[in-house]
Parts: structure tokens; sequence; C-alpha cells
């Protein structure tokens, strides 16, 4: 992977494996970031749409966080503010919000957070779309999926993604049986939160915008 990146001239930032909190603040300081953005490397074909109306609304609106909802798991995005990540950063003593990186921002009370919503009619039931890489039945269903589309698929909007998945439905169901295992594991990571004194479940989107669709990538 560091080749790769390395290669396409991505900028790269080493950190402590088992910090993630740190190596997010890191990376930022060293990229003299003013706010960062997070994807996480388990969601191949997060749309750059969805992330940029995402960016410009949270920076338009002066919120010290914003996040998705109601789009496909697997586009998942967030963004917020450097000052929020350095503030969670020198106050956090919980391995929990060391490990997943906005915890400590959405669990403080003071932070003005917003919700990039996907419009009703483009939505779609849970479980339809599983844009996520989690298990080896994932890997199956994006092998099938990159085979069928071909390079196209890097151009493809998110609801061209969903179209051709609803259209070559037969062929792509590898990664329907690892739902409920995936609501499981995510009950897991709620227990163990609250564990720890972290507040989750909390409606983060005090407000909230919705996503545009213009046709293009």
């Amino acid at each position: 992977m560091f080749d790769i990146a390395t290669a396409v001239g991505a900028s790269i930032f080493r950190g402590d494996e088992a910090n993630v909190l740190s190596r997010y603040h890191s990376a930022a300081e060293a990229a003299g970031a003013d706010y960062v953005m997070r994807i996480t490397s388990d969601c191949p074909l997060v749309d750059p749409d969805v992330c940029g109306q995402l960016l410009g609304a949270v920076m338009d609106g002066g919120y010290a966080f914003g996040g998705i909802s109601g789009f496909p798991h697997g586009l998942d995005c967030e963004v917020f503010t450097m000052a929020e990540l350095k503030r969670a950063f020198r106050e956090t003593s919980s391995s929990m919000e060391r490990e997943h990186v906005t915890l400590g921002i959405k669990n403080r009370k003071e932070n003005r957070m917003l919700h990039l919503v996907c419009p009703q009619e483009y939505r779609t039931l849970q479980g339809e779309i599983r844009l996520v890489l989690d298990y080896p039945e994932d890997h199956a269903f994006f092998d099938t999926l990159f085979n069928l589309a071909g390079p196209i698929i890097d151009d493809m909007t998110w609801l061209e993604v969903k179209a051709f998945i609803l259209q070559h439905h037969a062929k792509l169901q590898q990664n329907k049986v690892v739902i409920e295992d995936w609501k499981q594991s995510t009950a897991a990571i709620m227990s163990r939160a609250r564990s720890e004194g972290i507040e989750v479940g909390r409606g983060f989107g005090e407000a909230t915008v919705e996503w545009r669709f213009d046709g293009q990538r």
C-alpha cells in the first residue's frame, strides 16, 4: 500500500499502530490542516460529491463536526475541525476514543454538528446495498462487482453504482449473509463505549442539510 500511494504522489504519514487518534492528529498537524475529512480504507467506493458537499456545508456553517445519514453503508465520511481534533487528542483518556477517532468529538455536547442527509427518494433498505469491506464475503462481492463493471466503475456516481448492483442483483448476493453479524458487532462496540462512560446513539446532527444530486462524479 505504501508503494502504491508513493507511486501516485500521495503524502504519507506513519504513526502509532495502536492509537488511531494520535495518527490522525499527527498527520493533520504535518499537513497544516484546518479541517480534517475522515475516509476509511474499507470504503472503496466513497463518492467525492457526497464528501465535497459535506465538507462545504460544515465549513460554510462553522460546524465542529459533520457526518452523513441515510446513505448506503460504505459511503461513510466525516469532517471535523483541527481545533476539535487537537482537543480530543489532548483530553481523551479512553481507549475507545483513541481507536474510534470521532467518538470524543461527537460526544462533546458543546459542539455544533451537522448531518448531510440523503433525500428519501434515493434511499435503500438497510442491507440492500452494502459497499463496505469488513468480511471475506464483502471481498467476494467487490471482486465480482469490479469484474462485472470494469474500469468504468471509477467514474460512476454512487447512484450509478447502486443502479448497477440492482441490475445485476442475482450475481451480487455474496455479502448479504453478513448483515446480522455486522449488526451484532456494531451493538458490541456501542456496549463497550457505554462501559467506558461514552454516550453513543446521540443524534449528533443538530442541523441537517440535504445532499443535492447534480449527476456528476
